[in-house]
């Protein structure tokens, strides 16, 4: 599998899936989460309505099937696709290999007040790679999601389960976090802010929730938005990219973690 980095997301090639899955039987919000690298596992849609009339319903079956089979053809090199998971909605655009966009669509949050934001996050990915033609899915062979910088997730990186509430972008952590960042970090680190990856880590590890999953039996991760959403559909969860960790610490120029960093306890979740 080839992963590689885009703006505040994933991009990574399908490898042929061998395992079949299908969504109405999946629990990707809870439990354990699908685990294959092909979009075949997607319930597809009827192509047409039942009628009554035996032959009029042959007859709709083979314009639905010549239909898929002329646009296949048209399609002469293989689709990307692009996800963007944003504040209030995700969208989707399929392109060719000349940037020419095939197909779109999009999808709203509809949060309940008493859930977590990884359950409307979940109904809008299914729901986007539903929408998606047949014959569509089956010439994708890239993928890249893109999701909100330094929206965080406490996740057990065996199973999947979110272990504390979810951690907005634009979420202020409070001064105790701040206070410990600026012991440690430079001063011109975008990691330097109440909002950042960083501060929603150390808040964590302060609350000491980290500390208690893992001593319940659980192996506790950071994901990032982008990541978690990544994990629904690769079943991994440690795999992340640079333009996500930048708020956490990473520096790009090295492509390593910075020793002022490594150096701290909270470096136990895994990165």
């Amino acid at each position: 599998m080839l992963w590689g980095s885009m703006l505040s997301g994933h991009c990574f090639l399908y490898e042929p899936s061998r395992t079949f899955v299908d969504v109405a039987s999946a629990t990707c919000a809870t439990g354990r989460t699908p685990s294959a690298y092909n979009y075949r596992y997607f319930t597809s849609r009827r192509c047409c309505r039942r009628d009554p009339n035996a032959r009029q319903l042959t007859l709709i079956q083979t314009q639905a099937k010549r239909e898929r089979h002329m646009r296949s053809a048209a399609l002469a090199e293989n689709l990307s696709l692009g996800i963007d998971c944003g504040t209030s909605g995700a969208r989707s655009i399929v392109i060719d290999g000349d940037r020419k966009i095939v197909f779109e669509t999009e999808a709203t949050f509809d949060k309940l007040q008493s859930e977590d934001w990884v359950a409307p996050w979940t109904r809008a990915l299914l729901h986007l790679l539903k929408q998606l033609p047949q014959d569509i899915k089956d010439q994708i062979t890239s993928l890249c999601i893109d999701g909100t910088s330094s929206t965080a997730l406490l996740v057990d990186s065996k199973r999947g389960d979110i272990l504390a509430p979810t951690k907005i972008y634009n979420e202020d952590q409070g001064s105790e976090p701040l206070a410990a960042i600026k012991e440690i970090a430079p001063e011109w680190h975008c990691a330097r802010g109440s909002t950042s990856t960083l501060a929603k880590l150390l808040d964590w590890h302060f609350k000491g929730l980290w500390q208690q999953a893992k001593a319940d039996g659980y192996s506790p991760v950071l994901l990032h938005h982008a990541d978690w959403l990544a994990s629904l559909l690769t079943d991994r969860r440690d795999t992340s990219d640079w333009n996500n960790t930048l708020k956490l610490g990473y520096d790009p120029e090295a492509e390593q973690w910075p020793p002022w960093l490594l150096s701290q306890v909270c470096c136990r979740l895994g990165f």
